[in-house]
């Protein structure tokens, strides 16, 4: 039997499931309603062609979305560099069981996305986890990196825009990253759900798939372009080797996505930056609010975030009891750093639904009540 186990995070929810609370944790932007999508992009996406073959999909994904994906996020390569996976969760499943066997070393950093580390460990791998260091803005230590490297290393697996803290790289740091594994022959695993989600369009990175032989990057739509309710997402690598391997994993799993949700998307990658433009305006409006309530409580702080949806913040209590608390006595979600493999004092908020403010209400009662 395939022995599992069950992510921190999802024990923490099943506790507390039966009170219903309010998520101040989540890591999307506001959802659109199908008409605030169609009135955006001006164009109804579900205007299917009522002569539209309801066969199988192709494995690799529609042509048309693959074309999309290629244009507007991955310009550098070619469509048969980019898969479609069934969400973000398929496409870290099928890169690790594409390339990773047990006794393999992978080196990622904390905190992090635990099923990004979680599915390594699985398959037996080593697993060595670098903190990130939050002194320095949530920063990697690139000198303890570069020894934690080594011939053994099968994969580094990164992060950013990152889940949790909202930080990011510079091109530079970026560009060194690349350097040390191309010099010890690592492949650099890159979750990107967040591209797109910079608080400064200018700092965005290009793909780690378009600067890399050996970089793997996986996207979804539930992300930065908000739409959950369509559970598609990507592979992009130029290696033909790896994509190869990646569609025989993905045989054993979804096949290929359903034909509607990839004709539907079509227009909505077509139209990238007006969406990232759009949930970046409201995300920077919440986070005001949030730096008020900083203001207000020295024993809340957390590092600004440059992208994403979320930050990773302290308030002076441990980060289970708060949690424990909050959920209990406010019915509000948040996610305690356990969740997150770390062992700083810190829990997950998100701050991108459009009645944040209203959340904040009974958090901000939460915290009036915390004694350091």
């Amino acid at each position: 039997m395939f022995d599992l186990n069950p992510l921190y995070m999802s024990k923490f929810r099943a506790k507390w499931k039966h009170l219903n609370c309010l998520s101040l944790s989540a890591t999307n932007p506001q959802p659109f309603t199908l008409d605030e999508l169609n009135q955006l992009l001006g164009e109804n996406i579900l205007n299917f062609d009522p002569q539209m073959s309801l066969d199988y999909g192709n494995a690799s994904g529609l042509p048309a979305l693959r074309h999309a994906l290629k244009t507007h996020l991955f310009p550098s390569l070619e469509e048969e560099n980019i898969i479609t996976s069934a969400g973000a969760q398929e496409g870290i499943f099928v890169a690790m069981h594409a390339l990773l066997k047990k006794g393999d070393e992978v080196i990622s950093f904390s905190p992090i996305f635990e099923p990004l580390i979680k599915c390594a460990q699985d398959l037996g791998c080593k697993v060595q986890l670098l903190p990130l260091s939050e002194e320095r803005g949530w920063t990697i230590d690139f000198n303890r990196f570069e020894e934690l490297v080594s011939e053994n290393t099968k994969m580094v697996i990164i992060n950013f825009p990152h889940n949790p803290t909202g930080a990011h790289l510079r091109i530079e740091e970026l560009e060194e990253i690349i350097s040390i594994c191309r010099r010890k022959d690592v492949w650099l695993f890159s979750d990107e759900v967040f591209r797109g989600l910079e608080h400064e369009p200018k700092n965005r990175l290009p793909a780690v798939a378009s600067m890399y032989e050996k970089g793997i990057s996986i996207g979804v739509v539930s992300k930065s372009h908000g739409t959950p309710a369509f559970r598609v997402g990507w592979i992009a690598s130029p290696s033909p080797r790896f994509l190869k391997n990646a569609l025989l994993v993905k045989g054993y799993l979804s096949i290929c996505n359903d034909l509607f949700s990839e004709h539907a998307l079509v227009p909505v990658i077509n139209h990238s930056n007006l969406i990232f433009e759009t949930h970046r305006k409201g995300l920077v409006e919440n986070l005001k609010k949030l730096d008020l309530l900083a203001e207000k409580y020295p024993h809340f702080s957390f590092v600004s975030p440059e992208g994403g949806c979320t930050v990773f913040a302290s308030c002076g209590q441990d980060s289970d009891i708060f949690a424990d608390a909050l959920a209990k006595d406010a019915g509000l979600l948040v996610i305690p750093g356990k969740a997150f493999c770390s062992t700083s004092n810190a829990f997950r908020l998100g701050y991108s639904f459009n009645n944040f403010g209203e959340r904040l209400v009974g958090f901000d009662n939460a915290l009036s009540k915390v004694r350091t």
